[in-house]
């Protein structure tokens, strides 16, 4: 009997997928018009946040770090920044608003985990075919060709 309740949960999960999958969102057009002034060109806030913690997003890192060569593997660009504190078991309550359960959770199980915090970069850079390509403000309507299967 329970193999057959897997097997009937199975196809009901299947089902609904199949459901779902032929569904795309669209950017409503006052969204479209505020991609490269309040928003990224992939739609993420430029706005840094109220407490300064999190600041504007200004286009990214545009160039290579300083002494990377092509070929190269990664560079920390940030390799001379400070730890601006670090999170223990023992502070860990005072932090708890800004961590995951998880990342509470390993504090609890491992006693001496340590979490460095440093400051926060909002280093993700595009391409100038991207910064500059504009999604169409007129809404249509598209489906997935399995729509029609569907």
């Amino acid at each position: 009997m329970r193999k057959s309740s897997l097997i009937i949960l199975g196809c009901a999960l299947l089902l609904a997928a199949g459901l779902f999958a032929p569904l795309e969102a669209q950017l409503a057009p006052n969204e479209i018009a505020k991609l490269g002034t309040e928003l990224t060109p992939l739609g993420a806030i430029k706005a840094g946040n109220a407490e300064g913690t999190i600041p504007a997003w200004d286009g990214g890192l545009k160039a290579p770090p300083a002494g990377w060569k092509p070929g190269m593997h990664y560079t920390n660009p940030y390799a001379d920044d400070k730890v601006l504190f670090t999170i223990t078991s023992k502070n860990v309550g005072e932090h708890a608003a800004k961590l995951s359960e998880g990342q509470v959770a390993l504090f609890k199980t491992y006693p001496d985990y340590t979490m460095k915090v440093y400051p926060s970069r909002r280093s993700a850079a595009y391409p100038q075919r991207i910064s500059t390509t504009r999604p169409s403000p007129t809404p249509r309507a598209r489906s997935s060709p399995r729509a029609a299967t569907a």
